[in-house]
């Protein structure tokens, strides 16, 4: 089942660039992972330009308008009592007309004009999060969501329903725990000089340097969050990344999430999540008199291509017509090239 990356912090910390600096490290060392961006409409359990329609008001819009059924059965969240129509992605507009109009005055958390109570707010998240939970698959290693626990829920609780802390932490408690077993990890980056970074965000991104309001809004905000993360009850890590601390922020995450490839195999092992073959390793060390604690990493690529890292060797074994067959290969130096030679056998023998 994969594991649960949350990147959190107040505006311009740098959570996008920290999400994406990760995947590409995760990618680069063969794991299967999956970032969902600020605005990225495919996020299952984050939302803004969404519907919140009761199951009558849904009722109505697919019988008014048959046309767009299959649309609108697409762009659907189940929510219990309620279903979550998704109506753009980012920029574009997934309907037109009057049903993108009708689907706009009931937004669901993103600037609404007619909000729905809190408690119904907070109880379609919990029945979204809780349906994601039971669904999540092995089809990734890791998801990485960003702010997608903490700042965009916070956003809307605040703007919209200006809600006490015990609120605000009640809430990110339950998503929390309707997650279940499911490992996650949350990771808050902070600076010492949030307005200067601040502007610099600003800045860069074309917009009128933040007014005095502004940054005092967001160290206050930034007490809130902190506050918050001493109640959760998961792996939760504060990563100051004042004077040029990023890299080593950086290194941390990856670090903790036990996917550091250069220094632990067993790491890789652990990740990599392809079909183990303990107990053929273990009799191959009896039979063979290997001295070493293998398998460091065991698994399939490709089909039936079975391999291992020893001290000494490479090994492959695959399956064909029924047979089993053994291919030796020197020691690689380096996983990627570890990687190189399975991708090459497994060609060369179409397996």
């Amino acid at each position: 089942m994969a594991e649960i990356i949350f990147l959190e912090g107040v505006s311009g910390v740098g959570k996008s660039t920290m999400c994406e600096s990760i995947r590409k490290y995760f990618e680069k060392h063969y794991c299967r992972v999956r970032t969902y961006l600020e605005f990225d409409f495919t996020n299952p359990i984050d939302f803004y330009c969404t519907a919140y329609l009761s199951l009558d008001e849904y009722a109505e819009i697919l019988f008014k308008y048959p046309d767009q059924k299959e649309r609108i059965l697409r762009y659907t969240h189940w929510a219990d009592d309620a279903r979550l129509v998704r109506y753009y992605d980012e920029d574009t507009p997934l309907f037109k007309g009057e049903l993108l109009a009708c689907l706009s005055e009931h937004e669901f958390c993103y600037n609404p004009t007619h909000p729905v109570p809190f408690e119904m707010y907070s109880r379609a998240y919990l029945n979204v999060w809780k349906h994601f939970a039971e669904t999540l698959s092995d089809e990734y290693d890791f998801l990485i969501f960003d702010g997608s626990l903490i700042h965009h829920p916070i956003n809307d609780m605040m703007r919209n329903y200006s809600v006490s802390f015990e609120q605000a932490n009640a809430h990110v408690r339950m998503l929390l725990e309707s997650l279940g077993n499911t490992r996650t990890y949350v990771f808050y980056l902070e600076t010492d000089d949030h307005p200067a970074l601040l502007k610099k965000v600003h800045a860069d991104r074309g917009q009128k340097p933040p007014t005095q309001e502004q940054i005092a809004f967001w160290k206050k905000r930034h007490d809130f969050d902190r506050k918050i993360l001493q109640k959760l009850n998961t792996d939760t890590h504060v990563l100051n990344i004042s004077d040029g601390k990023w890299k080593e922020a950086e290194e941390y995450i990856i670090r903790e999430t036990a996917f550091d490839t250069e220094y632990d195999l067993k790491c890789v092992y652990d990740r990599v999540r392809y079909l183990v073959t303990v107990r053929w390793s273990e009799s191959m060390k009896e039979d063979d008199g290997f001295t070493s604690n293998f398998p460091i990493i065991a698994g399939r690529a490709n089909g039936r291509v079975f391999w291992l890292y020893t001290d000494g060797y490479f090994v492959f074994s695959y399956e064909k017509d029924g047979c089993e067959n053994m291919h030796w290969h020197t020691h690689p130096q380096s996983i990627d090239e570890a990687v190189e030679l399975i991708l090459e056998f497994s060609k060369k023998h179409e397996v």
